[in-house]
């Protein structure tokens, strides 16, 4: 069967912007309601209710706010999520919106991409709020069936066993007697017929003695004591239930209610009557009942489960991505990540290593007005002194021995954009100069060039390292500092966050659960206080190493880790500059499938002669691969 396609209503005074999105959304496959005044759309939203709306927020007449007020208040169309669409991108406007009861915010020009990306998720998750309540809804109907039904047997139950007490008091059900002075008992029909005595009732021993035999193993002892503790005088009135193997029917449940109607000088019992009824039934019906209550909390933990993976996929939404946590000291990074977005001051991210600094750079750019173009990321310290300049800078053709072919920078790439240096403290003061230019002016020549380039840049830098302690020590340029310091952000260690942890733990266990086929769902409490109390000297980055392990290691549904003592708990030292030269060379030769000379090999890409570049494998202990190499001759 067909599916139906989404319906998404469009209002924009706009003709133009009309058509445009018509025209996209339609190509994708999409059904569209296309009104250019907000008195259309709204009449349109009420002949046929529409998946998704996106609204302008600026129209003559009724404007998209006053719409959206109005779509909120009808019953058809106050779930439908509503995307605003305006030229202006103030936060103001956004505020407005979002105040109204809109989900998100499209400003022109939009993206095609972005526009459809959006579209798509806020159809998803109408498409899991509607599935989940619909779920909820049958659920909470089966529940309340069932509950009904219990109500009733319970119901049943209480009106069976008032008529059988009735019986009881009335005709003597399950009645004996027993005369101590005169040394004999009595035991009625009834009782016969509830405990299988096959004997005559009226012989004393063979009727005692067989109900004796025929108890329980496991309850004997306990229904000897107790009728020990009544005939002593310790206890006035006796009341048990027992296991009893009839010979008939198996093993039944007995209620047995017994007192004594005198008693000698010494307290001990002289005559005492006793009552003995079939119970099994009501037994039967407690446990039907616990095992009920137990299915409805199974079934209340599923929803619940269900309610946090919504949840969940809402929380993708957010603009801050994959940043998690609610203290103080994370909070206040994402506020001034908010503050400094729009803005193109430089911003320079501290914090020690693994404390999640690059999420910062992509928040600030995701928020920014570059976002529509890719930020650019340079690991600083990764990367040969010899190969720095040219990686951020480029180079022309001869521009040094073994420069091939020209290669543009990274700041050539990120023209328009954000780039992001992490680890910018390991630079070395030659380019340091050339970076501060960069920053002053947005010029710089490539290597071997007189040409001088013009670029738009915005700089996110990062550091663990003490830039102040290191501007002492001459290693780092005080101008370069100050000019990266415009706004500086500070991410705090995990330790000073740790009401952050049960956060991060269960981001990183929904992740690492999905991709290894995993279902956790369950994190001790004693392994979470233990995770909050760890020192976490790796911080983010060795908390979510041992989510990963532990997810690996788990059986069933409950998180199991090990002992955290024995966990990677001092972050690893950085690799020296001939550990980093060998990785660089190493993915270069990955890259070009190891073949070194020809006009695809890694020693034209990296800007050296062959012979050069044997000779700095051999030194590196780097093993030619000769299959590889003889293909490429």
């Amino acid at each position: 069967m067909e599916l139906s396609k989404p319906l998404i209503l469009v209002a924009d005074d706009e003709a133009e912007s009309l058509r445009l999105l018509t025209s996209i959304l339609r190509t994708e496959g999409y059904e569209v309601a296309a009104s250019d005044s907000g008195d259309l759309a709204l009449a349109s939203a009420a002949a046929q209710t529409p998946d998704l709306i996106l609204l302008d927020l600026r129209m003559p007449g009724m404007d998209g706010l006053e719409v959206c007020r109005r779509l909120k208040q009808s019953e058809a169309t106050r779930e439908t999520p509503l995307m605003f669409i305006s030229g202006s991108s103030d936060t103001e406007s956004r505020v407005e919106g979002l105040a109204v009861g809109a989900v998100d915010f499209v400003t022109k020009p939009f993206q095609r991409e972005e526009l459809l990306a959006r579209v798509r998720t806020h159809l998803e998750l109408g498409r899991l709020r509607a599935n989940l309540e619909k779920e909820v809804a049958q659920r909470t109907a089966e529940l309340e069936s069932a509950l009904e039904q219990l109500r009733q047997s319970e119901q049943a139950l209480r009106v069976s066993e008032t008529r059988l007490a009735s019986g009881a008091d009335l005709a003597g059900l399950g009645f004996y007697e027993v005369d101590f002075g005169e040394d004999s008992t009595y035991v009625d029909e009834r009782m016969c017929d509830v405990c299988g005595i096959p004997s005559d009732p009226n012989q004393v021993v063979p009727g005692l003695q067989f109900w004796m035999d025929q108890l329980h193993p496991a309850d004997r002892p306990r229904v000897v004591e107790e009728r020990h503790k009544l005939y002593e005088g310790t206890r006035e009135r006796l009341s048990v239930e027992y296991r009893y193997l009839h010979p008939a029917r198996g093993q039944r449940w007995i209620d047995h209610q017994e007192s004594v109607a005198a008693r000698d000088a010494t307290g001990h019992a002289l005559h005492a009557y006793g009552v003995l009824r079939d119970v099994t039934e009501r037994r039967q019906a407690e446990e039907d009942l616990r095992q009920s209550y137990a299915e409805i909390e199974r079934l209340k933990e599923r929803l619940e489960a269900e309610s946090d993976y919504l949840k969940a996929e809402m929380r993708a939404t957010q603009p801050h991505g994959d940043i998690a946590g609610k203290s103080a000291g994370i909070l206040q990074v994402l506020r001034k990540v908010e503050q400094v977005a729009p803005t193109d001051a430089s911003v320079l991210v501290r914090g020690e290593t693994g404390t999640g600094k690059e999420l910062i750079a992509q928040a600030v750019h995701r928020l920014s007005l570059r976002r529509n173009h890719v930020m650019v990321k340079v690991n600083c310290a990764a990367l040969p002194s010899g190969l720095v300049e040219s990686e951020l800078f480029g180079r022309e053709k001869g521009a040094f021995t073994g420069a091939l072919t020209r290669q543009a920078g990274r700041f050539e790439v990120a023209d328009g954009s954000t780039i992001f240096l992490d680890e910018v403290g390991e630079l070395s003061l030659e380019v340091q100069a050339k970076l501060l230019r960069v920053l002053e002016s947005g010029e710089f020549e490539r290597l071997g060039s007189s040409r001088t380039l013009q670029v738009n840049v915005r700089l996110v830098a990062a550091t663990n390292r003490d830039l102040i302690e290191a501007v002492r020590q001459g290693k780092f340029r005080e101008d370069l500092y100050y000019r990266l310091n415009v706004f500086p952000i500070h991410v705090p260690p995990l330790r000073d966050r740790a009401e952050d942890i049960p956060l991060l733990v269960w981001a990183f266990l929904e992740d690492f659960s999905s991709r290894m086929g995993k279902k956790i769902s369950q994190v001790p409490r004693k392994t979470m206080e233990a995770l909050q109390r760890h020192s976490w000297p790796g911080n983010v980055r060795e908390l979510r190493n041992v989510i990963e392990h532990g997810t690996i290691i788990s059986e069933g549904d409950t998180l199991r880790i090990p002992i955290l003592e024995k966990s990677a708990s001092l972050a690893a030292p950085g690799p020296t500059l001939e550990e980093a030269e060998r990785e660089h060379i190493l993915r270069v030769l990955n890259r070009t499938g190891w073949h070194v000379k020809g006009p695809r090999g890694a020693a034209l890409e990296l800007g050296l002669k062959p012979a050069t570049l044997y000779s700095r494998m051999e030194k590196l202990g780097i093993q030619p691969r000769l299959r590889a190499e003889s293909s490429a001759v």
